[in-house]
């Protein structure tokens, strides 16, 4: 073999791989400050999400206790209803498979979901009214604050943690 084929590749600096480490560093650096400003902000005005119902809204400002509360007054609807819900949705399923197609029968289905529903939120509302009714009228003035800041400020950034554990 010849002087030339023995000699070596010439080797890179120490300097080099440390640059390349810096620099791949600062990208994710740069990729992570735009995917949190994103999260953070929204994105553009049509990618945001829709605020809350005005329902979630109000159990979510509530203290953590009168949470609480309007949870275990929910837990105590029949287990029927429960079932009703999930034969409905097996319904539904089976209508969209169905063919030819029912439109008739799925938006049958459909109101009987709806109708369900509302008589849910409606048990929630009276739980709700129930603890609203107990406040005082400082702590109400604060709870007014905390749905109009939440409802403001949508889901994630409108929560007062001072008071939450959930």
């Amino acid at each position: 073999m010849s002087d030339s084929d023995k000699q070596k590749a010439p080797r890179t600096g120490r300097w080099v791989r440390w640059l390349l480490a810096g620099s791949l560093a600062m990208n994710l650096l740069v990729v992570g400050l735009a995917i949190g400003a994103v999260m953070r902000f929204g994105g553009p005005e049509n990618a945001r999400r829709p605020s809350p119902s005005l329902v979630a809204t109000l159990y979510r400002a509530l203290p953590r206790e009168d949470r609480q509360a309007v949870r275990s007054a929910l837990h105590k609807a029949p287990r029927a209803q429960i079932e009703d819900r999930r034969a409905g949705t097996r319904a539904l399923a089976a209508a969209l498979r169905g063919t030819p197609f029912d439109a008739d029968r799925a938006e049958a289905i459909l109101a009987e979901q709806i109708r369900a529903h509302d008589v849910w939120e409606d048990a929630v509302l009276k739980a709700w009214l129930s603890r609203v009714s107990a406040m005082d009228d400082a702590e109400r003035g604060g709870y007014a604050e905390r749905v109009e800041e939440f409802q403001k400020r949508g889901r994630r950034h409108g929560r007062d943690n001072t008071n939450r554990e959930d």
